[in-house]
């Protein structure tokens, strides 16, 4: 799809790439004199203090010509005129762990500096004109493994003042990995070296033996009871213990699904999808309340006469019969062909089914005494760069080859400092108290008041607007506009609020009759000008099996649509 980028001050686009001002460098500091105990009249004898080493003074890796708005002040509307964006709903989730929703994300996108910048291309970048905290990075191939090493910039501080280093890094890295993260972030599902161990807190032969039984997999004999296949490598106790939670876990499963669907889905209850019955009807009734979900998930139906029919064809009398989540999850397991896999697909809860059985395996027999400190693929230490300045270095390995990684690892490098102050447990060396709730817990106060080292500085979020304060030490400068805000807009409402200086710069759908009035430049159109983005996505028809039952139909309906008329007319002219 295209999309209309349009704003209305122009002039206060100077915001374009926020270059500026960092600290101010210091002179280095002389040796301090040294001088002898007291003596008994009270005087002191100063003494020659011993060579010592020059102080080398180490420069901040910052841009030579940054704009720097301490020492020349911003002036009319960049200093006055707080730019406003359009945004939507926001969840309040601003935290670079925690943000669950797109435009959360980019609400802490604006305190946060990345360990790479990605740019307009969608290419990774680092270096001193780069909005990053690497100052260089390079990707080697070695025999099975890629080795990715990242030379991080001197003396760039957070919004604080306090100097970033590598430790800021590894506690990022280190709070993604935690085993009780529960955050939107996929960081731990990348196979660098020794991160499965720790985030299972186990040993590599325990994941090995989990993934060779998950591999071989479930069956049923002829009765239908549920079997398990012969993993290589792996004792006959083990995989009676691996496989013992299966049914218990199950169940749990398909009462999620069953809560979900009733909790987001009582207005489909006596449309095409659940005819025949109301609300009244289903809420509070258990036998119901399950068949509804089974219903709008696709793992049965209702015949004209109100009965479920299962997705294996047997036919349960309601509400009389009883329809329950072991029902469900027999009936779900069975239709999957006990595909594991397949039945991870249908999580509508906080963990996919594969992932539970190998926690609770794990908890139970796998887990090491003293448990798993550290993840052996992520080091750090000191390195001489080309120019011969001395940085830090954070050095992660992977086992084999992932094109996608390198999208993965520059991650928000957060201030340590400012997410464990206040903490009361014990936390190691990166700065995390492993697997422990109360350190998860304690991170999340923090969602509605972002740090890092981004352009801007949160100040508040109130009556649907987050207002910004420019972070003048930001490694690229002073940001030329003095007050940033997003404003939530309805969708759809967007060129309204264009046109009304609602907000300054929204993200409206393109059509050719929004053109046309811009560049007609006529009554409130006269201020706005546009860009057109192209908008990677698809669109679908979809029809729903309930509605019409017979695949041919559906099929022959797919067949008479002229798809290029819909695209033809979707686009216009654009």
């Amino acid at each position: 799809m295209k999309k209309v980028l349009a704003l209305l001050l122009t002039f206060v686009m100077v915001f374009s790439v926020l270059a500026a001002c960092g600290p101010k460098e210091t002179d280095p500091t002389s040796p301090p004199t040294t001088t002898k105990a007291p003596t008994e009249s009270g005087e002191t004898t100063p003494v020659d203090p011993e060579p010592t080493e020059p102080v080398v003074e180490v420069k901040p890796d910052v841009p030579e010509d940054r704009y720097d708005a301490i020492a020349t002040p911003r002036t009319g509307n960049n200093a006055t005129s707080p730019l406003v964006v359009s945004t939507g709903t926001l969840d309040g989730k601003f935290s670079p762990f925690f943000a669950t929703s797109a435009y959360d994300v980019d609400v802490a996108g604006m305190t946060q500096l990345g360990l790479l910048h990605y740019n307009k291309d969608g290419a990774p970048e680092a270096g001193i004109n780069s909005p990053s905290f690497a100052y260089e990075y390079k990707q080697d191939v070695k025999g099975d493994t890629s080795v990715y090493t990242f030379v991080l910039k001197n003396g760039i501080p957070f919004s604080d003042g306090v100097i970033m280093s590598a430790k800021d890094v590894l506690f990022s890295m280190y709070v993604l990995a935690d085993p009780l993260y529960d955050g939107s972030s996929t960081f731990y599902t990348m196979k660098i070296q020794g991160i499965g161990e720790y985030r299972l807190q186990t040993s590599k032969d325990v994941i090995e033996k989990v993934e060779s039984m998950l591999e071989a997999g479930i069956d049923a004999d002829d009765e239908g009871n549920v079997t398990y296949n012969p993993a290589a490598g792996v004792s006959e106790a083990d995989q009676e213990a691996f496989w013992a939670p299966l049914n218990d876990l199950g169940v749990e499963y398909a009462q999620e699904i069953i809560d979900y669907v009733n909790a987001a889905y009582p207005a489909y209850i006596g449309s095409d999808y659940f005819p025949g019955y109301e609300e009244e009807d289903v809420v509070g009734n258990a036998n119901m309340e399950a068949a509804f979900g089974m219903v709008m998930w696709g793992f049965g139906d209702l015949d004209d006469d109100g009965n479920l029919v299962d997705a294996l064809g047997n036919v349960h009398n309601l509400p009389e019969d009883t329809v329950d989540a072991q029902l469900y999850w027999d009936v779900l397991l069975e239709d999957l062909g006990y595909n594991l896999a397949d039945v991870d697909e249908e999580n509508a809860g906080d963990a996919e089914f594969q992932q539970r059985l190998m926690d609770t395996f794990i908890l139970g027999y796998g887990q090491i005494e003293g448990g798993v400190p550290d993840i052996t693929g992520i080091t750090t230490g000191t390195v001489v760069s080309d120019d011969g300045v001395e940085r830090e270095y954070v050095e992660i390995v992977l086992d084999g080859v992932d094109p996608t990684a390198i999208f993965k690892l520059g991650v928000s490098v957060v201030p340590q400092h400012y997410y464990t102050d206040g903490y009361a447990g014990e936390t190691n060396a990166q700065g995390v108290d492993v697997g422990n709730k109360d350190f998860i817990a304690h991170l999340k106060p923090k969602n509605d008041n972002p740090v890092g080292a981004g352009p801007y500085v949160f100040e508040e979020y109130k009556d649907n607007v987050v207002t910004y304060s420019p972070n003048e030490s930001f490694l690229l400068g002073s940001p030329r506009i003095h007050t940033f805000r997003y404003k939530e807009i309805s969708l759809g409402a967007e060129l309204d609020s264009l046109k009304t200086d609602e907000v300054h710069y929204a993200d409206p759908s393109a059509s050719t009759t929004i053109i046309n009035d811009i560049t007609s430049g006529e009554g409130d159109y006269e201020k706005l000008q546009y860009t057109l983005v192209d908008n990677d996505g698809y669109g679908y028809i979809g029809i729903q099996g309930q509605a019409i039952p017979e695949l041919e139909v559906r099929t022959a309906l797919a067949r008479a649509m002229n798809c290029q008329l819909a695209v033809d007319d979707y686009y216009g002219e654009l």
